[in-house]
């Protein structure tokens, strides 16, 4: 099984603004240069359903580490420990490829902006 790769288009759709965007491995909804440490709610629900759509079905252990580092970037600290945290984001050097595929997720989630 391929995983999704970062900057490869795997669709297009349109924005909160109305414009036709493309969907990325990273589910990116920004992309005009802005970085930002938070996102807003609206933001989260967008990526979150994005990456639903693109890779729930066909790469479930990657969404899995998505969707759950996702969460931890939008709602930081109140979304698990510190600990958990950490060893999410070590699963990219498992021995086990699932597990490196749900750690992949988890990093690329998380560092969405």
């Amino acid at each position: 099984m391929t995983l999704p790769q970062a900057g490869k288009i795997y669709g297009k759709g349109k924005d909160s603004s109305g414009k036709v965007s493309e969907a990325i491995s990273a589910v990116s909804t920004r992309g005009r240069g802005e970085r930002r440490n938070e996102m807003t709610q609206g933001e989260f629900r967008t990526k979150m359903l994005r990456a639903e759509a693109l890779f729930k079905n066909e790469y479930p252990d990657y969404f899995r580490g998505y969707a759950r580092g996702l969460r931890r970037k939008y709602h930081g600290e109140r979304f698990g420990t510190e600990a958990e945290h950490e060893k999410w984001m070590g699963l990219v050097n498992d021995e086990i490829q699932d597990r490196r595929e749900v750690g992949r997720g988890y990093q690329v989630g998380f560092n969405e902006i």
